[in-house]
């Protein structure tokens, strides 16, 4: 499989990218394409951006903003059989379309024209879509620069999202409040990313999977950096009821059970956890943490 189509220069690349072609447009922020020689269309999930949603398909409401975002996204890629997608590191294209895969198997990437406009970059400078830093900043600083200026520019220009009444009619989501949670948990990250280049052996439960099976399976000990979701209660072989938290995605299953959680350090673990990292929307908290076992 080839990822050496010539780009201009007016391409920001930094990753590993792949020419592609083009199925239709799901959502603002969600294309479908065909991988060379296939012949399944396969999503993408376009890094850094949230545009409204413009069907139902998640807990978010449907908005006329979400609506015009997919208008635009279809506008914009108008006349383009082809688009390049662009990888959030340096791998091999092989090891990229498995290694960069979100929680439904969609494929995390930035996309771009044939003519080098960042689908990305647009909608942020549009106002349809904030700079969504939720899973972390952009991997390259100068992704994260261009995205970042794009965002003030929107923000001082109040459009888009960030005139909710004058698109939506009335306020539906709360952007400064949701970029400031957003911030929070990036920040995190971006410590995380920090410790791995500097030689820290931290695994992560996307990324890191093959790996950690074969840790799981002979019992070794890890450090995993992990978004802890939810908790479930579970009662396991030995005595007294558990925790469970599924923190993987669905094509990499993965757990951290806690055992005894109605006394002692059971108890207090679980408790940690509920106060200081299981979040949402309307309920922001840290969300990542380090787990060792």
């Amino acid at each position: 499989m080839s990822a050496t189509p010539v780009l201009s220069k007016e391409f920001e690349v930094q990753g590993t990218f792949l020419r592609v072609r083009k199925e239709r447009v799901v959502d603002g922020d969600t294309i479908r394409v065909y991988l060379p020689n296939s012949s399944k269309a396969e999503s993408l999930r376009i890094l850094n951006l949230d545009t409204e949603e413009s069907f139902k398909f998640s807990s978010k409401p449907v908005t006329p903003w979400g609506k015009a975002a997919k208008s635009y996204a279809v506008s914009f890629f108008k006349g383009q059989t082809e688009v390049i997608i662009e990888f959030p590191g340096i791998e091999s294209v092989e090891e990229s379309l498995e290694k960069y895969r979100g929680t439904f198997g969609r494929l995390l990437v930035w996309v771009h024209r044939l003519d080098g406009v960042d689908l990305t970059e647009r909608m942020i400078r549009l106002g349809y879509s904030p700079y969504y830093n939720k899973y972390g900043n952009a991997e390259f600083d100068s992704h994260r620069q261009r995205y970042t200026l794009a965002e003030r520019a929107a923000q001082m220009e109040n459009r888009g999202v960030w005139d909710q009444e004058g698109v939506n009619g009335r306020v539906i989501r709360n952007y400064p409040a949701l970029c400031t949670w957003w911030n929070l948990r990036a920040g995190i990250i971006d410590r995380y990313r920090a410790a791995r280049k500097s030689g820290a052996v931290v695994y992560n439960t996307r990324k890191d999977f093959a790996k950690l099976s074969k840790l799981a399976e002979t019992g070794a000990t890890a450090t995993v950096f992990t978004e802890i979701r939810d908790l479930r209660k579970a009662r396991g072989e030995s005595a007294g009821v558990g925790a469970v938290a599924s923190i993987g995605t669905n094509d990499r299953p993965f757990e951290i059970q806690i055992p005894d959680i109605d006394a002692g350090n059971g108890a207090k673990t679980l408790e940690l956890i509920r106060a200081r990292y299981i979040g949402s929307e309307r309920s922001p908290n840290r969300g990542y943490c380090y787990v060792k076992g």
